[in-house]
């Protein structure tokens, strides 16, 4: 039976990426190693013992233009 594992988790209300799924510890560490120069890592052991490897963005700052224009207070 193949255990079930979540694409998408939320730690401390920010949401991070299933990267890939490894069979053993030191092969997680080796990935979060070179993910964290550009990605916050979240590693998390499943039900059936491998390791899933999570990541998001270091980029904190959400973009976009606002759809209205700015008023300033008179």
């Amino acid at each position: 039976m193949k255990s079930q594992v979540d694409k998408w988790v939320v730690v401390n209300g920010k949401i991070y990426r299933l990267d890939r799924v490894l069979d053993n510890v030191y092969d997680a560490l080796l990935l979060q190693r070179a993910l964290i120069v550009t990605c916050d890592v979240h590693l998390t052991r499943t039900d059936s013992g491998k390791w899933a490897v999570y990541w998001r963005s270091k980029k904190e700052k959400v973009e976009c233009t606002p759809k209205l224009p700015s008023v300033a207070p008179m």
